[in-house]
């Protein structure tokens, strides 16, 4: 006969809050990143609502290459986020190298005239830009 003492077998457990507590964190790090990575070199204007928008990734948008001009609602331009003339604009632009592997993104208030809008464009195929993007809000 055997005397001894008797361990008694525990079972295993997983502890489940501190893998919440961590999954939080992780995701609460995954957004304030991906937020830091998207650049916006425009205004903040309103833009106009479209049906058909859709996000378009660019390799030129990817390089940071990207050339962004706003027009306000008074019809002021800006490119980047420094007031300009459309003659000023034009002078820097055609300054620029390499404007046919670039992309030209375009926003414009929904309130502003469409002729600084036309100018604009006509500015954008006069110097043969790769790409003109025009950003939009969707419609939901």
């Amino acid at each position: 006969m055997k005397l001894g003492t008797v361990k008694a077998r525990r079972k295993a457990r997983i502890e489940v809050i501190p893998l919440i507590d961590i999954m939080f964190f992780l995701l609460a790090t995954f957004v304030l990143i991906s937020l830091k990575m998207t650049e916006n070199k425009g205004l903040n204007v309103a833009l106009p609502k479209s049906s058909t928008n859709e996000s378009k990734s660019t390799k030129a948008a990817k390089d940071n290459k990207d050339i962004t001009i706003t027009i306000n609602s008074s019809g002021l331009l800006f490119l980047d986020k420094t007031e300009t003339t459309l003659e000023n604009l034009k002078l820097k632009l055609s300054q620029e190298q390499g404007l046919e592997e670039r992309s030209l993104i375009l926003l414009g208030d929904e309130s502003s005239r469409l002729d600084k809008t036309i100018e604009v464009l006509d500015l954008a195929k006069e110097l043969k830009f790769g790409s003109v993007l025009v950003r939009t809000k969707s419609k939901n």
